[in-house]
């Protein structure tokens, strides 16, 4: 198995439940599914991360909401473009 391919295959096992979850059901269908210790885990690291984060949110919001984020999905796309 190829570097690439292994590391594909871990983040999909770590993540793939829960960015299925998150695509169909959204983000709170997670927090549901949690149990109580884990809701209560969960509500902490929110609270903690939310401020720090804040400035991060807003601009990603801003991005998509002007059209930006678009466009630099379109470019980061042709960096790895290979004309053949």
């Amino acid at each position: 198995m190829s570097e690439d391919l292994a590391y594909k295959n871990t983040v999909e096992c770590i993540t793939g439940v829960i960015s299925r979850t998150i695509l169909k059901q959204g983000m709170l269908a997670v927090y549901y599914a949690l149990s109580n210790d884990g809701k209560k885990e969960s509500e902490a690291a929110y609270s903690a991360s939310y401020y720090p984060c804040m400035d991060i949110l807003y601009e990603c919001y801003e991005d998509v909401a002007s059209g930006s984020k678009i466009r630099s999905v379109v470019l980061a796309g042709r960096r790895f473009y290979i004309e053949v």
